[in-house]
């Protein structure tokens, strides 16, 4: 009775030994059965799988956080860690470890355990020793958090009107935005002016011609804008007179309008223009013995017939050509001096007239070969030409012997 028994242990015995005895991979130990602890699947024998610190059946599948088959702890460490105090060495877990800090993610070290060596999951960072949620950081190209454009201008927009520099929102004279502390006065270009006046050089500057009297204009200065006073009309950018109304206006003279301002004596105003007038008993402008003797008489020893001059010998016509070019704005009063009889045209107590600019000519009625010689004067300037109105200079090249010819002295000019 005892001997099936005992048969029976031995089988069992046997049994047991057939389906658990196999040799580690390093074959220095026994590999452990089903539901033995375990380390690691090379802890547990051929077709068994490390699964929850027991040696278990199933297939082995990385990432699925059971540690099966042929999943070792470098081949599959989210599978398979290292406990503590041991690291991964040949795909065997073994004493000894890791060094967290050493700038390298060895096998056994995770973000989570060492986020010195391993880095954190974006949108984290390292602090400490663990991953936590990052905070803004102003530069990197993204407005979150409690990042504003006031504290961080790099991420954030400015307002419309303001631009980023040199770290905080600020205005930019010229971007055609009117904002912040700028005006008129400090960007035209952006606020533009007041009617009247437009953006010049920064600044704003009345423009005369814009129909607007502003800013600094004047009738003086801009009679295009504002106007010029009554009887005066706005003429080349100055206020003038209206020549033809009666009142000689400013700008007006008896050279450009003597129907306003009339003439000297002697002078009429004649087709707009100031001219001597033979017979109103004036000698003056281009009156001559030779041709108007009712007005400038004649030659001693000789009568006035028809205006001209006759008898006392041989009488020749010296016509003279002379031109006012002392443009200093006085006129220049002439005298012709007969040297030879001692005679003068227009008359001892006369003179002819020669205003700046203007060319007159004379015609002289004098004895033939009698020296004439042309003399005159500003009184105001102190300047003379030739023998002087008075005669008593010398002059060789302004006097010419009488005769039916034309002469000149050349323009008179203030030199």
């Amino acid at each position: 009775m005892r001997f099936p028994k005992l048969l029976r242990l031995s089988s069992l015995w046997l049994s047991l030994v057939a389906l658990g005895a196999c040799a580690k991979v390093d074959s220095s130990s026994m590999c452990s059965l089903t539901a033995a602890p375990c380390q690691a699947a090379a802890d547990c024998c051929k077709g068994l799988a490390c699964k929850g610190g027991t040696c278990q059946d199933g297939p082995a599948m990385c990432g699925d956080k059971i540690c099966a088959g042929s999943e070792t702890c470098d081949g599959c460490p989210g599978d398979c860690p290292c406990a503590q105090g041991f690291a991964c060495k040949a795909g065997m877990c073994a004493p000894g470890g890791s060094k967290c800090g050493n700038m390298a993610c060895d096998p056994g070290e995770t973000s989570a355990t060492c986020c010195v060596d391993c880095p954190c999951p974006m949108g984290q960072a390292c602090k400490g020793a663990s991953c936590a949620k990052e905070e803004p950081k102003c530069g990197d190209g993204k407005c979150e958090g409690n990042e504003t454009a006031m504290s961080c201008c790099g991420d954030c927009a400015c307002e419309k009107g303001f631009t980023c520099q040199n770290g905080a929102c600020e205005t930019f004279c010229g971007d055609k935005e009117c904002a912040g502390t700028e005006d008129q006065a400090s960007c035209c270009k952006d606020c533009g002016c007041a009617m009247g006046l437009s953006c010049q050089m920064d600044t704003c500057t009345a423009s005369c011609g814009d129909g607007v009297c502003a800013g600094g204009e004047t009738m003086a200065g801009c009679c295009l804008d504002c106007g010029c006073p009554n009887g005066q009309a706005c003429k080349n950018g100055m206020c003038a007179g209206t020549c033809g109304d009666g009142v000689c206006g400013m700008g007006e003279t008896m050279g450009n309008c003597c129907k306003d301002c009339g003439c000297m004596n002697g002078y009429s105003c004649q087709n707009g223009a100031c001219a001597t007038m033979c017979g109103d008993k004036i000698c003056a402008g281009a009156e001559t013995m030779g041709n108007c003797c009712g007005d400038c008489g004649c030659a001693m020893g000789q009568t006035c017939t028809n205006n001209v001059c006759g008898g006392g010998g041989a009488m020749s016509v010296l016509t003279w050509k002379v031109v006012n070019q002392c443009l200093n704005g006085e006129d220049i009063r002439l005298k012709f001096w007969d040297k030879t009889a001692n005679l003068v045209w227009p008359g001892a107590n006369t003179h002819y007239v020669l205003m700046p600019g203007a060319t007159a000519t004379y015609k002289l009625q004098c004895k033939t070969n009698d020296l004439v010689c042309l003399g005159g004067r500003q009184t105001v300037h102190q300047l003379f030409w030739g023998v002087d109105w008075d005669g008593t200079q010398f002059c060789q090249s302004c006097c010419f012997k009488c005769a039916t010819a034309d002469v000149s002295i050349g323009p008179l000019t203030c030199k």
